[in-house]
């Protein structure tokens, strides 16, 4: 995609620029192709052609929506490097495993691996 968003467009002169801007963006179109009998056998391409198509600003229904989203960034925090470590360490001792197998037959690591399950119902 970064490769494809630097190079000129052959009608306009111009690059195609960022796919992801809310206004001067363009549509990507991702081919999908199974290459074995495994469900991890796929294979992705980006079709070049498809950012010639043009432009595809958003509306303004669609940036009020994505101003109203809340960033990634609040919604799912990142560990900080301590935090990384002291369970970097849980694991090599062997005591994460035994936290998760006193949690049952759920399983569930956290609020946060319900609340994406329950997403994906949605």
């Amino acid at each position: 995609m970064i490769a494809l968003a630097g190079k000129k467009n052959p009608a306009t002169k111009q690059p195609f620029g960022d796919p992801t801007d809310p206004v001067t963006g363009w549509d990507c179109n991702i081919i999908k192709t199974k290459t074995g009998s495994s469900a991890l056998n796929v294979k992705y391409e980006v079709d070049q052609f498809s950012a010639m198509s043009g432009q595809c600003a958003l509306t303004e229904d669609e940036i009020e929506a994505i101003e109203k989203l809340t960033p990634i960034e609040e919604r799912y925090p990142r560990q900080t490097a301590e935090e990384q470590l002291a369970l970097l360490k849980e694991i090599v001792s062997g005591a994460y495993d035994e936290k998760r197998s006193k949690k049952g037959a759920s399983g569930t690591d956290s609020t946060v691996d319900e609340e994406a399950i329950s997403e994906l119902g949605n």
